[in-house]
């Protein structure tokens, strides 16, 4: 069997009939953001990169992977050809997306969506933590 559902790697771990087997894979998990959004200063450096620090993308791994990933700097892996030596995700720091934020002029009633595209992301659905997870980061 390939590909369990975080919920299903729980199962598989703690069954004494099988072994659960981790290997480094090619599905990423992205976020799209939509510059021109009406009404959000997403044209400006500030904001989008004030989203970038907003995702607690440790926190996403464990709530909605089950520790079954690794955060990324970029859209593709670590070890895919092309990727600069050393190159870091951004950390989480709530406090400083909020300054950014301010200082795009970001106001704070603006609405926040947080969804994903079907099929690609099927095997986190089971625990939809994702969704939530990016939702509260925004919040």
């Amino acid at each position: 069997m390939t590909e369990v559902t975080p919920a299903d790697a729980r199962r598989v771990s703690d069954s004494e009939h099988a072994k659960l087997v981790r290997v480094d894979a090619m599905r990423v998990l992205v976020g799209v953001i939509n510059r021109d959004a009406e009404g959000a200063p997403l044209h400006d450096p500030r904001a989008r990169r004030a989203l970038n620090l907003a995702v607690d993308r440790d926190r996403l791994i464990q709530q909605a992977f089950a520790g079954c990933a690794y955060p990324l700097a970029g859209l593709t892996p670590h070890y895919a050809a092309g990727v600069p030596k050393g190159q870091q995700p951004y950390p989480h720091d709530a406090d400083r997306a909020r300054q950014l934020l301010a200082e795009a002029r970001w106001r704070p009633a603006l609405p926040r969506h947080a969804s994903h595209a079907r099929p690609y992301l099927t095997a986190i659905e089971a625990s939809d933590g994702s969704r939530a997870v990016v939702a509260d980061s925004l919040m």
